[in-house]
């Protein structure tokens, strides 16, 4: 998967997890937040300088 594709999926996944039960949002969130960094990996191990990383938190 392309790292757009998956930032979009994440961003989908974001988006349902407000509307859901609180136990299954936090599902959603957590697969958002590996799908965002498996994107960010595909950035780096592509040679490109991510403009930010997930772990500059």
């Amino acid at each position: 998967m392309a790292p757009t594709v998956l930032q979009r999926r994440a961003d989908s996944l974001r988006q349902v997890a407000d509307s859901v039960d609180p136990i299954l949002a936090n599902s959603y969130r957590r697969r958002a937040s590996e799908l965002e960094l498996e994107a960010w990996i595909h950035v780096v191990r592509s040679g490109a300088t991510p403009d930010d990383s997930p772990l500059a938190a």
